[in-house]
């Protein structure tokens, strides 16, 4: 029995532009329905910025990411995307099951339930938990990084240095110039 021939009847007999349409009307239903609450219902933007302090939150979409950077440092994001990524690329290799029923894929049911649900609690988590100032440290980070990467060059470390001396030299002499 091929995997056509266990398919409902009905369902091999639908053409493909009566599922196009369904999909087309559900999509504008969902847009006016997305636009109708968003116009009554003002989104928070969280707390009024204070010039030269930089203590932010995620949008709301990302927070779930937050303990994850909070605990690991911010290459823990890169992480988590990519081990997220190459799960949902494994997923039909995994899931080889003919069936279409629900109750016959229990354990990849399973799976996604167990990933859906740890991400609604760690979005909790992370609108719960107040904000912090992050950008020093992905800063510091990110600079330590590029020094470490590019010491490895030596001609890029002589270069730079040459670069900066040259520019200070400059900088004095504008200095003189003004005076």
């Amino acid at each position: 029995m091929t995997k056509q021939q266990s398919a409902p009847a009905k369902e091999l007999t639908v053409p493909f532009s009566t599922h196009l349409l369904r999909v087309i009307v559900l999509g504008i239903v969902l847009a006016v329905l997305v636009a109708a609450i968003s116009t009554t219902i003002q989104a928070p933007l969280g707390q009024r910025p204070v010039e030269g302090i930089e203590i932010t939150k995620p949008p709301w979409y990302f927070l779930w990411l937050f303990l994850a950077e909070e605990t690991f440092g911010v290459r823990a994001i890169v992480y988590v995307w990519t081990g997220l990524f190459i799960a949902l690329l494994l997923l039909p290799f995994i899931d080889r099951s003919a069936s279409r029923k629900w109750r016959d894929r229990k354990l990849i049911l399973a799976a996604g339930t167990l990933i859906l649900v740890a991400i609604i609690l760690l979005t909790i988590y992370g609108v719960l938990r107040p904000a912090e100032q992050h950008l020093e440290e992905i800063v510091t980070g990110i600079l330590e990084q590029q020094r470490t990467f590019w010491a490895r060059f030596e001609i890029w470390a002589w270069l730079t240095a040459a670069v900066s001396a040259r520019f200070r030299s400059l900088q004095g002499l504008a200095a003189e110039n003004r005076t």
